[in-house]
């Protein structure tokens, strides 16, 4: 088996919450892959959903979670949510949509990872 870098990236539930971003940039250096080649990123900004305050918009940067190693790393990432006002604030709300650990992921049906319900076991 070849070594490599594996990027896996978003799992489904942060795909989802950023689909309907109005703008995406890309970060050309999320991270560094085995072989020092740059891994890029993006950054998302998404206009606010409807009942919301019309001043404030949503920004999600990936970043990585883990870089578990199997064949080189996997790279998991996962979304830091900023909160940006119309003065230009950011307000920091965390991290959100990560991947889960789980011992319990049924390898045979799904591998090291399964996207959809967001667990990997490496």
């Amino acid at each position: 088996m070849a070594r490599s870098t594996q990027y896996i990236g978003l799992n489904t539930y942060a795909k989802n919450l950023v689909k309907n971003a109005y703008k995406t940039e890309v970060l050309p250096e999320l991270t560094i892959g085995m072989c020092e080649e740059p891994i890029p990123g993006k950054v998302f900004y998404v206009a606010p959903l409807s009942g919301e305050d019309v001043n404030v918009y949503h920004k999600y940067t990936e970043v990585v979670q883990c870089e578990p190693w199997s064949s080189g790393p996997m790279i998991f990432t996962h979304l830091r949510w900023e909160i940006m006002k119309q003065s230009g604030q950011l307000v920091d709300m965390g991290l959100v949509c990560s991947w889960i650990v789980d011992p319990m992921l049924d390898r045979h049906l799904y591998g090291e990872y399964d996207e959809d319900s967001a667990r990997f076991y490496v």
